[in-house]
């Protein structure tokens, strides 16, 4: 277990920033300015392997290999050298995770949070404590996507597999120890586990007894914002960075989807991507086992958020629903006028509908964001350009407005 973590007291000599956002299908880094100008931006696509029915893992070298060339890449496109780059921080797919030996290398493919093998482990997780025990300490029921019934299942199927494991690393702890050397997650992604505590922010000690889960195997949880320690050799001739260059936590990458767009009390976001997933603040940790919304510690201290979700058939994407929009919005030679009555209906239909992901999950109306620039699309239905978030208004939230 490496030591406390403290932020980082080095001198701040380099001029600017680099981002990594690894998600489930792609990923890309950015370099910015100290006052957040844009300077760089490489990303490269991957896939998800499904090898037999359920399975869905990924080879978590490939998550370390393409950031490593996404880091290069935007290097590259800014300009910029290692020394340039003050700091690195994450945005992370959530869920997926991997174990790995002393060295952080990976002794099996990583589950993904498509996985689906652990159902049956996360059913009997679910009857023998219940939803409410459940929701009070993790804020969410059991789900064969949650790393404590994927361990379930090592333990029936790949039992010298999970004996072996040093380390369980989400995406983020994954590439923070393979650059640094220690382990370090935020509480936004160690919130995934089910056998972290949502309230106090820590992994519980009980949970992992029952389990006999040592604690040991686990990375140190820190707030999102955290300096953890500055890039290895080795890490920085893969990456392209410095040596000096310090590594911060980020966050879970929907979480940090809703922080960009400004979530804020009454104003939910929705982040498209491989899934939708649909953002809610909250002052306190919020659980119902009549409406289970899963519930996470959000970026910011004291505050939570609830997290509805809308997972895609495989092999889909909600956000690649919104790209033909996109493009059309933006083309020069397009405007609403132009478009076919059909195309304006739906349009116009999807602008103006209540959308509720499932039954028992919130229901909320999109709600357009003013644009003073010029736009080809009629007032009423006028938004952000932005890609990734669409800004959306809770009409109803069960009592949890």
């Amino acid at each position: 277990m490496p030591d406390t973590l403290t932020p980082w007291e080095g001198e701040l000599a380099v001029q600017t920033i680099a981002a990594v956002d690894l998600g489930t299908t792609s990923c890309r880094a950015e370099v910015f300015s100290l006052d957040g100008e844009p300077l760089g931006r490489h990303s490269v696509e991957y896939s998800v392997d499904t090898p037999v029915p359920g399975a869905a893992e990924q080879d978590a070298e490939t998550w370390w290999q393409a950031a490593c060339e996404c880091l290069r890449g935007a290097l590259q496109r800014a300009g910029a050298e290692g020394k340039d780059v003050l700091a690195v921080g994450f945005s992370c797919q959530g869920h997926s995770w991997v174990p790995t030996d002393a060295g952080f290398r990976p002794l099996r493919p990583a589950f993904t949070w498509l996985d689906q093998r652990a159902a049956r482990q996360a059913q009997s997780l679910l009857d023998e404590a219940g939803a409410e025990c459940w929701g009070a300490l993790a804020g969410k029921t059991p789900g064969p996507w949650h790393m404590l019934p994927q361990i379930l299942w090592m333990r029936e199927h790949e039992h010298d597999v999970i004996n072996r494991a040093q380390h369980l690393l989400f995406v983020q702890d994954f590439l923070i120890a393979r650059l640094t050397g220690r382990p370090a997650t935020d509480y936004t992604t160690a919130a995934a586990t089910l056998f972290f505590d949502i309230t106090s922010n820590a992994w519980d000690g009980a949970t992992l007894d029952r389990y006999r889960i040592a604690m040991r195997s686990l990375p140190e949880v820190v707030a999102s914002g955290t300096a953890v320690g500055t890039v290895t050799h080795d890490a920085a001739a893969a990456t392209g960075l410095s040596t000096e260059t310090v590594v911060v936590t980020g966050a879970q990458d929907q979480k940090c989807a809703a922080f960009g767009a400004g979530l804020a009390p009454g104003i939910a976001t929705a982040s498209l991507g491989t899934a939708t997933a649909i953002e809610a603040l909250m002052d306190r940790p919020a659980f119902d086992v009549n409406v289970p919304i899963p519930c996470f510690p959000y970026l910011q201290a004291d505050t939570w958020v609830l997290e509805a979700a809308i997972t895609p058939p495989a092999g889909r994407s909600t956000g690649s629903a919104t790209r033909c929009g996109r493009s059309t919005r933006s083309s020069p030679t397009m405007s609403w006028q132009t478009l076919p009555p059909r195309a304006r209906r739906v349009v116009t239909e999807c602008c103006s509908s209540r959308i509720s992901p499932a039954p028992a999950y919130p229901t909320c109306a999109l709600m357009p964001r003013p644009d003073s620039r010029a736009s080809p699309w009629p007032p009423e239905r006028r938004t952000s350009p932005a890609p990734c978030s669409i800004f959306l208004r809770i009409s109803a939230f069960r009592g949890w407005a």
